[in-house]
């Protein structure tokens, strides 16, 4: 994974100019490579349908599109969880994982994350991972690095169990997929 921050994830992610905004996730394609963003609502959200615990509202990062994003109200549990079709990806080339998130009160400290990949065929792959902190509140969460294959899924998930007040306030803006820095073909 690469170690910097991926300030272009939050640049980018709400910009409809080469990609396709597809209902909940958006396809970019450069050099027949696709890299995707999955919006709140295409990921499973623990919680995200109690009222006193999310908000969902409207980004207001690009008016030209309407994208929904979830706002954690209290310190709770936080797991996210998603899937996608491998058959998106392009068949041999490394793609990375990464969790997109905004902080209006960033914490002081840096919180560590549980990140599950599975692949299809393959045994869940657990790992912790810190939380990335870039200027005004945004934060990142590495995810895992795979390489495509031409059928199946990925699943992937972010969890931090307790129920810390530090958490409240953080937005899940989306997950990206996306072609990895050191791609090679396998």
């Amino acid at each position: 994974m690469a170690s910097i921050f991926p300030m272009e994830l939050f640049g980018s992610h709400l910009n409809v100019r080469p990609g396709v905004f597809i209902g909940y996730w958006k396809k970019e394609e450069a050099n027949n490579i696709y890299s995707f963003t999955l919006y709140p609502r295409a990921l499973d959200i623990s919680g995200s349908d109690e009222p006193d615990v999310w908000r969902w509202s409207w980004s207001e990062s690009d008016p030209r599109i309407e994208v929904e994003v979830a706002e954690l109200l209290v310190g709770h549990d936080l797991v996210v969880n998603g899937i996608f079709e491998m058959s998106h990806l392009t068949p041999g080339k490394k793609y990375e994982i990464f969790y997109m998130l905004y902080f209006k009160n960033p914490p002081a400290f840096e919180p560590r994350f549980s990140v599950t990949l599975q692949l299809p065929k393959g045994k869940p792959i657990v790992t912790e991972r810190p939380l990335k902190i870039g200027p005004e509140g945004r934060a990142v969460v590495e995810g895992g690095e795979f390489v495509a294959s031409a059928d199946g899924q990925v699943k992937f998930s972010l969890a931090n169990p307790d129920h810390l007040e530090w958490k409240k306030g953080l937005t899940i803006v989306g997950v990206s997929i996306r072609k990895s820095r050191l791609d090679a073909v396998v």
